[in-house]
């Protein structure tokens, strides 16, 4: 790959994270969450047919950082999914205890 492009792309990633920053740490949370969420993403849903595409990264990053740090009172349909997610979670945690 090009090196031109290759930076190009890093530096759309990163202001994209830097679009979510303010967010976070205006609620309080470590910044340090960005970094978390992208691992994350990379090690679970980048592949590499989606070359130079950012749009993806920032619509899942936004909604991972909304599940770990929510802004608005959820009514009870967003509390069953979030219920959802913390079976999820749990799962995962405890297939990985196997691992």
């Amino acid at each position: 790959m090009d090196v031109q492009r290759i930076k190009k792309l890093a530096d759309t990633f990163y202001a994209l994270c830097l679009e979510h920053i303010s967010r976070s740490k205006k609620q309080g949370w470590d910044p340090n969450i960005l970094v978390r969420a992208v691992k994350y993403l990379a090690d679970t849903h980048a592949i590499q047919p989606m070359h130079d595409s950012t749009e993806w990264f920032f619509f899942m990053l936004r909604a991972l950082l909304e599940l770990a740090c929510p802004q608005r009172v959820k009514n009870s349909e967003a509390l069953d999914f979030l219920t959802d997610i913390e079976k999820g979670i749990t799962e995962v945690r405890c297939s990985g205890k196997d691992a």
